[in-house]
């Protein structure tokens, strides 16, 4: 796959998981969230759930730390929208963009660029605007809650960008969705009163989050063979686009011109955050896949 492929296929990604978040907040009416994540995993993960087998023990640790961080993301989402809205979601999701650099330091010491810092304090000023309406109303737990999946993500972009390149790659999704949906039915009834509703509106959301869902993630692992962790996070910067057109045919939701402002402002951190990846890959200064 050509990086210019690449780019166009998690642009057709960054649709479906617009289309998502619209799902998942229709689904949780049925579900409460970890329920609701096992049977999306499981349906993901079963087509490929015969790849587990001859998993060399370097193979297991780089699933199981995808799978946490996956897993921890999604959760920190799914459960997050049941008090905000897909737009403010999924703008704040894509904050995992400018933290990409910050976790890349963290991990493997790579210095931050000037326009990183940059792209922070944009990212923090839009989230601001975004989760402070007319009537002040500020972060709610929703939104607090899905901060700590865009870190969360911000992770598990970093992790994919070590690991995609050492495992084959239907290895890697099937023990990523493995963890994610041991982890959910493990932790159901420790963090949730579990329930589920079983309805034909239900079963054909969750066909279309597990079938979705297979084909995203797999384009995600494949995409970042040939793309670094920034660039994968600009393209990323979209997805709140299209969550937004979702949310406005479904709901009817509509951000004020204030939360615009925000959404505009997390945007252009994304792409500070790009331009950090830019200058540092021309410059030869260091490689922002480890």
């Amino acid at each position: 796959m050509t990086p210019r492929a690449a780019v166009w296929w998690l642009i057709a990604v960054c649709f479906v998981w617009g289309l998502s978040f619209v799902a998942v907040k229709a689904a949780l009416v049925y579900a409460t969230p970890l329920v609701l994540l096992a049977i999306r995993f499981g349906i993901a993960g079963a087509p490929i759930a015969g790849r587990l087998r001859g998993a060399r023990r370097e193979e297991w640790i780089g699933g199981v730390v995808l799978g946490l961080l996956f897993w921890s993301g999604f959760a920190f989402q799914t459960a997050g929208l049941r008090d905000t809205t897909p737009s403010r979601s999924a703008f704040i999701t894509i904050l995992s963009t400018p933290l990409v650099p910050v976790v890349q330091y963290a991990v493997f010491r790579a210095v931050p660029h000037r326009l990183t810092l940059l792209a922070i304090g944009l990212a923090v000023a839009g989230t601001w605007l975004l989760t402070s309406p007319g009537g002040g109303l500020g972060l709610n737990r929703g939104d607090l809650l899905t901060l700590g999946c865009a870190f969360m993500f911000a992770g598990q972009i970093v992790a994919v960008g070590h690991y995609a390149r050492r495992i084959p790659l239907t290895r890697l999704l099937a023990l990523e969705l493995g963890a994610s949906a041991v982890l959910s039915l493990v932790f159901a009834p420790v963090l949730e009163s579990p329930r589920l509703e079983i309805t034909p509106a239900f079963v054909a959301l969750m066909l279309f989050l597990g079938a979705g869902g297979y084909w995203t993630f797999y384009g995600q692992l494949r995409a970042q063979q040939v793309l670094t962790p920034t660039v994968t996070a600009l393209v990323f910067c979209i997805e709140p686009v299209f969550a937004s057109i979702a949310s406005y045919a479904v709901y009817g939701e509509v951000l004020g011109p204030r939360q615009l402002a925000g959404g505009a402002l997390i945007l252009v951190a994304v792409a500070s955050a790009a331009m950090e990846g830019a200058v540092r890959t021309s410059n030869g200064t260091a490689s922002l896949s480890p």
